[in-house]
């Protein structure tokens, strides 16, 4: 006896039009995370979330399956890949915890990609083995290293302290968690998996609901954001996000204690009491290198900025600006005089279709009714003209039929009035 059972296996979501959405205003950083799921049927979710460019949650893709291992997310990121067009990921930055099975699909299936784990869960784990405030700190300090000779500083000064701490560290790759190796231009020194986090407490109540209920509350939910973000972002007049231009309002404050020296052409040495970096403002370039990852001027940075008068806001990278129309390239030729009328201008002066146009037609000639002839031309007149009798071409003629003179006679004055008749006399007195 056969057995028709179909069990549920896995089941994938990527719109097109939160697809584009990325592609088109959001920055290559991707974080990936799995949730179980509250209700009676057992399972994951499996999400890749991104940030658009006021640092927000923009939910992109998620799947829900039976259990997370290397195959289900090497499933999840082969079709993501696919949809976002990411190859082998050479241009995409993966967020994501210290999940195993994880960390070996991302390895085969996107061996290009830049993949960064939660500094949170590592110092989870680290807090456990060795306790206290002093290795919270430099565990921190260690992750927030935006150079390698800072890296270098706090890990010797750790290994000074505790050679198994030391240990610990560097077994779990600090060139995933580590801003000191980070690569520049993907516009995010992000350490943390905040947008994942975010979106997990948003479908919180969604997953305790069945499957279907549970992709449809998800489907609203992203629909509603995406659109109100969207209202929001239009009623900005600014000209970076909020998120960003609240950064630089911040540093604006800060930088105040830090003494600018000019070096070269937009070239300027930053101090403060022992410590000093150089800025490049033409290249966007500071020697901590929170420029460089971020896209935003760092605190150096807003220094020089603030030494030449400028508005720091005008200096982050394009992916924070808001876009401006293209340029207005100039045509060939001598411009237009007459005003552009409108569409519907033009159909109301349109002349009717049911006038003849006189392009190609025959003229004729209104008294023979012949084409081609005119009044000097016609044969009628020249018959009418010699059928005069020569007896009236004498000095007396009529001027008016005369060959010499078609024209219309000449207009005669009227004789004057006669003068008015003489009064009788008046009749003698009596």
């Amino acid at each position: 006896m056969p057995d028709y059972t179909t069990l549920f296996s896995k089941f994938y979501v990527c719109f097109k039009a939160v697809r584009d959405g990325w592609l088109k205003g959001c920055r290559p950083v991707i974080g990936l995370d799995g949730y179980f799921l509250k209700g009676i049927v057992r399972g994951e979710v499996l999400s890749a979330v991104g940030r658009d460019a006021n640092n927000h949650i923009y939910p992109l893709a998620w799947a829900v399956v039976c259990v997370e291992n290397k195959e289900t997310w090497k499933w999840f990121i082969d079709l993501l890949m696919d949809d976002i067009n990411g190859g082998l990921g050479a241009y995409i930055t993966l967020l994501s915890d210290g999940h195993k099975r994880l960390l070996q699909a991302v390895k085969e299936r996107c061996p290009e990609a830049k993949h960064r784990q939660y500094a949170r869960h590592i110092v989870a784990n680290f807090n456990k083995r060795f306790t206290g405030q002093a290795y919270l700190k430099l565990f921190w300090r260690v992750v927030r290293a935006s150079t390698v000779e800072k890296f270098r500083g706090v890990m010797e000064h750790i290994k000074s302290i505790d050679i198994h701490a030391y240990d610990y560290l560097i077994d779990r790759d600090p060139t995933t968690w580590s801003k000191a190796f980070f690569q520049e231009g993907r516009d995010c020194d992000a350490v943390e998996n905040g947008v994942s986090e975010s979106f997990n407490s948003a479908i919180r109540h969604a997953r305790r609901r069945p499957i279907i209920t549970m992709l449809e509350e998800i489907r609203l939910f992203v629909m509603e954001r995406i659109y109100t973000q969207g209202v929001e972002g239009m009623e900005w007049d600014l000209l970076i996000c909020p998120t960003i231009r609240k950064r630089i309002e911040e540093l604006k404050v800060k930088q105040r204690l830090w003494g600018v020296t000019p070096c070269g052409y937009q070239k300027y040495e930053v101090r403060f009491t022992d410590v000093a970096y150089g800025v490049d403002i033409i290249a966007n370039k500071c020697a901590c290198r929170i420029w460089q990852l971020t896209g935003i001027p760092c605190l150096h940075g807003v220094a020089a900025i603030s030494y030449l008068n400028h508005d720091a806001e005008t200096y982050p990278d394009v992916p924070y600006h808001k876009p401006l129309p293209p340029k207005i390239r100039r045509l060939p030729g001598r411009p237009s005089v007459k005003r552009k009328r409108d569409a519907i201008e033009r159909e109301l002066t349109r002349p009717s279709r049911q006038t003849v146009s006189r392009r190609g037609s025959m003229i004729k000639y209104g008294i023979c009714k012949e084409p081609g002839h005119n009044k000097k031309k016609c044969p009628s007149n020249q018959q009418s003209n010699t059928s005069v009798p020569s007896s009236s071409r004498g000095s007396g003629a009529d001027p008016s039929l005369s060959r010499g003179n078609e024209g219309p006679p000449p207009t005669t004055q009227p004789p004057p009035p006669p003068p008015p008749a003489a009064q009788p006399p008046p009749p003698p007195p009596l």
